[in-house]
């Protein structure tokens, strides 16, 4: 369990710091169209599915506030820029509408609602609001449930993170 940990770390942080790297392509287009919630189910599938981000950056100082969940229940949270930063690990449980999460340095226990809303802003195709945010913002931005992500990210990443995660057997 320690080597999937930190290799999630480093996935997560990898992708944080790369998306930061590609500039503000995707930032600079259009505001909030939309904002169909998906149902229970669909929320909790594209929970995993990608990176979510307070914001592209604008440029490599711009400090972002990351969360990425995995399929095993683990996940972490990223504040930082290209330059400077820190992440925290947690393991999490999802619920039709509600997170459970347990952040692994501290201790702590958070319990918070969430929504996942379709929508167009900044290149982004998905909205996670979080009623009470452990870290961070309450509003999280994501990319549609796609094989792959855009090309501006996928082009600064490893090949293997660039597809959905494979589905965990339990």
């Amino acid at each position: 369990m320690r080597f999937q940990l930190r290799g999630a770390m480093r996935a997560s942080i990898f992708v944080g710091m790369m998306v930061l790297a590609g500039g503000c392509q995707l930032a600079c287009q259009g505001e909030r169209q939309g904002g169909a919630t998906v149902s229970a189910r669909e929320a909790a599938r594209l929970l995993t599915q990608t990176p979510w981000l307070d914001h592209l950056p604008a440029h490599e100082g711009d400090t972002i506030d990351l969360l990425q969940f995995d399929r095993r229940g683990q996940g972490v949270y990223v504040h930082g820029n290209a330059y400077r930063g820190g992440y925290e690990v947690f393991q999490y449980e999802a619920t039709q509408d509600e997170l459970r999460l347990v952040f692994l340095e501290s201790g702590e226990q958070a319990r918070t609602r969430y929504r996942i809303e379709r929508m167009k802003r900044g290149g982004f195709d998905l909205r996670l609001t979080l009623s009470d945010s452990p870290r961070g913002p309450a509003a999280y931005y994501g990319f549609d449930n796609r094989r792959e992500l855009p090309a501006s990210v996928r082009a600064v990443m490893p090949p293997r993170l660039t597809t959905a995660p494979a589905k965990a057997s339990r």
